[in-house]
């Protein structure tokens, strides 16, 4: 199928109200989030419908995304990054070869990867 390309953002949250209770409808797509990650994040956000002043992991006072790319800059300008690096592009030529593994018996580019786009809609009665 052809299948809609959404846009940004990937991900979808809608909240529905009953007279007893609200739901959070999310829809997510999975080639920007594995299952690992959806499941981090649907415990987190759990954990904030549960309480929301909790303390979730990664938003304390420690290291976060932009530290670490600071710290990655910060490490690829030091002398001894640079000093292993020189080492090992002057071993490069005298490294053994990588190992020959076997070749798939299949072109990927001969049957390009497809994707089918699945969507149902709930009536809001049944809920």
């Amino acid at each position: 199928g052809t299948g809609r390309d959404p846009g940004w953002p990937r991900v979808r949250a809608v909240v529905t109200r009953a007279d007893d209770a609200v739901r959070m409808h999310l829809a997510v797509d999975l080639l920007v989030l594995d299952h690992a990650s959806l499941q981090l994040v649907l415990d987190q956000l759990r954990a904030l419908v549960e309480d929301p002043a909790a303390a979730l992991p990664g938003t304390s006072d420690g290291p976060g995304f932009r530290d670490c790319v600071l710290a990655r800059r910060a490490l690829t300008a030091s002398a001894a990054y640079e000093r292993d690096r020189s080492y090992w592009w002057r071993r490069l030529d005298d490294l053994p070869p990588a190992p020959e593994l076997p070749l798939a018996d299949h072109d990927p580019m001969a049957a390009p990867a497809r994707f089918r786009r699945l969507s149902a809609v709930l009536d809001p009665a049944a809920a």
